[in-house]
């Protein structure tokens, strides 16, 4: 029997630039292979919707403004949460296979 690697669930990136290139990479591999992940506990439109707030933060966050690096924060928070999620729920399904 072999062993397998678990999937890594966290996401190190302190930029929120990476972390939008990170869920876009999830986008377009993960939802694009309904096959080997039929049941995602996030809907591909709620993870868009939180990625696309993020990359709309980051544009208000550039002057540099106290609530709009808050809220650029606040999303950036949101889609590492939702990324956590989506790296956890395959392990957590096959250990009850």
């Amino acid at each position: 029997m072999t062993k397998t690697k678990p999937i890594k669930a966290s996401v190190g990136f302190t930029n929120p630039a990476d972390v939008v290139a990170r869920a876009n990479a999830v986008l377009g591999g993960l939802f694009t292979a309904k096959d080997d992940y039929p049941l995602p506990p996030i809907a591909e439109a709620s993870l868009k919707g939180q990625v696309d707030a993020l990359s709309a933060a980051m544009a208000a966050a550039l002057d540099g403004g106290k609530k709009a690096i808050a809220e650029r924060n606040h999303q950036k928070e949101a889609v590492i949460k939702s990324l956590r999620l989506l790296g956890i729920t395959p392990r957590r399904i096959a250990r009850m296979t």
